[in-house]
């Protein structure tokens, strides 16, 4: 692990994007999130927006306690850029961000979908596919993260600003139209096609299906760069010592799930900067 020693933000500003040269995604690790705001708008400024620079929102646990759909639905977005995006990335967590388990990239690469008119779907496995996959089936969609099937009509909506609207004979897609949630009125009429994407990261697994046991590291893939900024670690023992657990065996257990977890952090670069006096 590479120790850079600075004191004041600019010149981790500075530091940080001399770091980042030649790396295609990149994880920014900051104490709290007081300081990220500041991280962006510097980010942005000094790489002239040539990088994709988001947030990893820390809701993530699957035992209910967990923020609203908008937390999910950008966090899934997130982990979705981190896999697919083909413009460099530098995304900002904070040490809750990572530290529960997650799903397996793989299978959210399998859950995101484009339909087109003359697929073949079948309406049944439709609506278990969009349940396993976080959507709630209501009467009429109204709100993200819903979907409903009337008749020969399927209706669903990523994040309630738009929805989709699949009509079906039998078993085929015949068109596809955009529509407003709010108002139920049509948007564009005949689109080549409607994305879909899953709005949780926790999928239904069924009955004999184990949870998948992945860290956000591994949206990262081979020869990314980590960036912790000073303070991190102590952030990780305090969040630990919040969970009643003794903080030697919490920090173990949370560099476990960061660092050990399918030993993917032997794949990657790691660098550590700071302590900064203005924190």
């Amino acid at each position: 692990m590479k120790k850079i020693n600075i004191t004041k933000l600019d010149d981790f500003i500075f530091s940080f994007c001399d770091q980042i040269k030649g790396y295609k995604k990149i994880m920014l690790v900051a104490p709290h999130w007081r300081v990220v705001d500041g991280l962006i708008a510097n980010i942005n400024f000094f790489t002239n927006g040539k990088y994709l620079v988001q947030t990893l929102l820390d809701f993530a646990r699957p035992d209910g306690a967990m923020s609203d759909f908008f937390a999910q639905y950008k966090r899934i977005i997130a982990l979705q850029n981190m896999l697919l995006s083909t413009v460099p990335s530098i995304t900002i967590a904070v040490p809750r961000s990572l530290i529960y388990n997650t799903i397996d990239p793989k299978r959210l690469q399998q859950a995101v979908m484009i339909f087109k008119p003359q697929e073949a779907h079948n309406l049944y496995n439709l609506a278990t596919m969009f349940a396993s996959v976080g959507y709630v089936r209501v009467d009429l969609v109204q709100y993200g993260g819903e979907f409903a099937i009337r008749g020969d009509i399927v209706d669903f909506s990523i994040d309630g600003q738009i929805g989709y609207r699949l009509d079906f004979s039998a078993n085929t897609i015949e068109s596809i139209r955009s529509f407003d949630p709010k108002t139920q009125l049509s948007i564009q009429n005949n689109l080549p096609s409607a994305n879909f994407m899953p709005i949780s990261e926790f999928f239904y697994y069924g009955l004999n299906e184990k949870m998948d046991r992945n860290s956000v590291f591994d949206f990262l893939g081979d020869q990314s760069l980590v960036v912790l900024m000073d303070g991190v670690r102590y952030a990780i023992e305090d969040l630990c010592s919040e969970q009643a657990i003794s903080s030697e065996d919490a920090v173990l257990q949370v560099n476990q799930s960061m660092v050990n977890q399918n030993n993917l952090w032997k794949k990657m670069d790691v660098c550590e900067i700071g302590p900064l006096s203005q924190m």
